[in-house]
């Protein structure tokens, strides 16, 4: 295939073509989870917070035939750059996914540095990604879970400790505590970085976010202890899709059961909002054995994701910096 020049993203007017390229790609790989068109503009359109955001499209006709997309974090004492990318069953056998990567590794070495880590994901249906992505030197480092739990079973009824109580997040006078809450929470996870209150924000500006269903077990002394965060996506054939997003107790408060109580929470809540299931994804070495606790309240493994990475090695990319 000849080389093209990728096209600078340009934003709702693409949109449509992106959902025929999606549609295209879900037509072959059958994806359990394939790309719904509120996340796609999640993804693309929302605010970003601190990290810096890049999409391209390689389009030589009227049809685009790939997209990829880089996310920037913050600066930290990591250099890392996670980056995604689609492209139709029609191009996927010449050149085109090498052109993507070296355009990749461009970016990334100029927007994070030449010591940077690249890093990509495959669910365990995606077999053209999972095949794809070793063949550029990546490795697979860590292991992500999705887990499901129907809602129209027996679900457990689970009160909070004594003095505790569940509520929802009483809006953005709580954001600020909600942070501390979560990066207290997610410290000595992998991967971590710090949410900032902006990013908070956002996520509450999203279609998907319902404030009656972000729950928070609050402390005897009114300090936030523990969140359980849910959200709803509307799916292409209009159907709504319900994930468990954030889970966690302060390790002040932990072994207390709080998590278990505002999951199950959460579940309650989620049923009675006519939702007949429920997801969750869960790092597969999560060091508070949150697997178990999910396993604990009916929860069951229903995909495994890949995470890949590799440092950059393109030459061509350094010497561009």
């Amino acid at each position: 295939m000849p080389t093209f020049a990728p096209r600078p993203f340009a934003g709702e007017p693409d949109i449509p073509l992106l959902a025929d390229l999606n549609a295209a790609c879900q037509a072959v790989d059958q994806l359990d989870s394939p790309p719904n068109l509120q996340a796609m503009r999640e993804n693309l359109l929302e605010p970003t917070g601190d990290w810096v955001r890049e999409v391209v499209l390689w389009q030589p006709g009227s049809e685009v035939l790939a997209c990829a997309l880089v996310w920037v974090p913050p600066p930290t004492e990591r250099s890392d750059v996670f980056f995604g990318f689609v492209v139709h069953p029609s191009a996927r056998q010449g050149d085109l996914p090498g052109q993507i990567l070296a355009w990749v590794e461009e970016h990334a070495a100029t927007l994070a540095g030449p010591a940077t880590r690249l890093t990509t994901s495959a669910s365990q249906d995606d077999h053209w990604r999972l095949a794809i992505v070793p063949t550029f030197g990546f490795a697979p480092i860590r292991y992500f879970l999705r887990m499901i739990r129907r809602l129209d079973e027996s679900l457990p009824v689970i009160p909070p400790p004594s003095g505790y109580q569940i509520r929802p997040l009483a809006g953005l006078d709580e954001v600020d505590a909600w942070v501390a809450l979560f990066n207290a929470a997610f410290a000595d996870h992998w991967e971590h970085y710090d949410a900032t209150a902006e990013e908070r924000q956002i996520e509450m500006a999203r279609p998907r976010y319902r404030p009656d269903l972000d729950l928070v077990a609050v402390a005897p002394d009114g300090i936030l202890a523990a969140f359980c965060s849910c959200g709803l996506s509307d799916l292409d054939d209009g159907s709504r899709e319900a994930w468990i997003e954030l889970v966690g107790p302060h390790p002040a408060h932990r072994r207390q059961g709080l998590a278990r109580a505002a999951l199950a929470a959460a579940l309650a809540a989620l049923r009675d909002d006519g939702l007949t299931e429920a997801k969750l994804g869960v790092d597969a070495e999560s060091p508070t054995g949150a697997t178990s606790l999910y396993e604990a309240l009916g929860f069951t493994v229903a995909q495994t994701t890949t995470v890949f990475r590799r440092p950059i090695r393109s030459v061509r990319a350094i010497e561009q910096i």
